[in-house]
């Protein structure tokens, strides 16, 4: 199994007292993991080596897993197997600094980073951004990576090369397995700018003339539906109804400990009524990836609302359910990534924003991992059926056994 000389596996260490192999988990087909021994990383300038402390499992990671997903694309676009090209996956990745490269002097060894896993412009030094990273759109960078997703070795791997900039230090009064949901908090922030930042009728803030959401819906009470329930509640500083539609009775009891008003689907469309004084809904967030709820969706918006379409997949359902929603006109935006500008020393603004959201309590992370895993033994029980357990809502890996 090789890998490419700019994912930093690079051979044996110029120092004998270090460890000159990794065992990582590598995806080397579909649903079939392999412990292989790599090279150690070495940094290069400008980097610093990370050991992981630990990595949450995203709903992307299992469907890489599954072949339901491959983000590993050749220079045409077409996606290369996993036999072709196994991955290291793992991207909300926490961890300590072992090793600085040459010219790092803002980080040193020992301390607890979260990384941005988006390598873009500033990753690579460059003097000059590309037009996305310059308007802070970090993650839709020309020539954007991504660790544990797009080919690049990930956290599973254990000892990863980044960059410095990529790196934001965090304090440790949070455990490292919560501090890992900087990453997908850092998207619903980033997805929630990006509604507020559209013409819409409807707003949290009164800004711009626009009229008050009075009545908002999250489909889906997974990690992300959650997260977008407390920044709707916390964040935005919403005080009306905030209903949250999920199947899972052990998910809907949690959304209604975190402030929202939990509905099984089946009843969803007569709550929204209830609640809004038959208006509907002016706010809603797809955060289920599950397509067949589009059909549901204009039953339970008002015309001109606003609608966040976050959950990735949807692969039960085709395009014509969108019509019933053109219809209302509504506000649709999309989003992807924790994209975001950069702080003066080329760190990602977002991803500061997100730890300290989680660091002050204003998000509540604790209440949403619900399991982990230890050891790489316990890593691949997570993908054998661990993420199937009950009570399951979010799963992270914690290296240490």
């Amino acid at each position: 199994m090789t890998w490419k000389r700019e994912h930093n596996y690079l051979g044996i260490s110029e120092n004998p007292m270090k460890p000159t192999t990794i065992r990582a988990l590598a995806l080397v087909d579909v649903r079939r993991f392999e412990i292989h021994e790599l090279a150690r990383p070495e940094p290069n300038a400008g980097e610093v080596l990370v050991e992981t402390e630990a990595v949450g499992l995203c709903g992307t990671d299992f469907h890489i897993h599954s072949g339901h997903a491959n983000y590993n694309l050749d220079d045409s676009g077409r996606p290369i197997p996993l036999a072709e090209s196994p991955q290291i996956l793992g991207h909300e990745i926490v961890g300590r600094v072992v090793e600085l490269g040459a010219g790092v002097s803002d980080l040193a060894e020992g301390d607890s980073v979260l990384v941005d896993q988006g390598l873009q412009c500033m990753s690579a030094g460059l003097d000059s951004l590309c037009e996305y990273c310059a308007s802070g759109d970090s993650h839709q960078c020309e020539g954007y990576r991504e660790y544990g997703i797009t080919g690049v070795p990930g956290g599973f791997a254990g000892v990863l090369g980044v960059p410095a900039v990529n790196c934001v230090k965090r304090d440790t009064a949070i455990p490292a397995d919560v501090a890992v949901l900087s990453e997908p908090l850092g998207c619903v922030l980033h997805s929630m700018e990006r509604a507020n930042s559209m013409p819409t009728r409807y707003r949290f803030e009164q800004t711009g003339g626009g009229q008050a959401v009075q009545t908002a819906v999250v489909l889906g009470a997974g990690p992300a539906g959650l997260l977008f329930l407390q920044h709707i509640r916390r964040v935005s500083g919403f005080d009306g109804p905030v209903l949250v539609s999920d199947p899972n009775p052990a998910k809907r009891e949690l959304a209604n400990d975190l402030g929202g008003e939990a509905v099984a689907p089946e009843q969803l469309e007569a709550a929204v009524l209830e609640r809004s004084n038959g208006r509907r809904a002016e706010f809603l967030v797809e955060a289920s990836g599950s397509g067949s709820v589009y059909a549901q969706i204009p039953s339970l918006i008002r015309k001109h609302a606003t609608v966040v379409a976050y959950g990735i997949g949807h692969r039960d359902a085709g395009l014509t359910l969108l019509s019933q929603v053109q219809w209302k006109e509504a506000f649709m935006s999309l989003s992807v990534g924790a994209s975001g500008g950069f702080d003066p020393d080329g760190r990602p603004s977002i991803y500061r924003r997100a730890l300290h959201l989680l660091q002050d309590e204003t998000i509540q992370g604790d209440a949403i991992i619900s399991h982990r895993f230890h050891g790489l033994d316990g890593l691949q029980r997570a993908f054998e059926g661990g993420n199937k357990d009950a009570g399951y809502i979010k799963g992270a890996w914690v290296v240490s056994e």
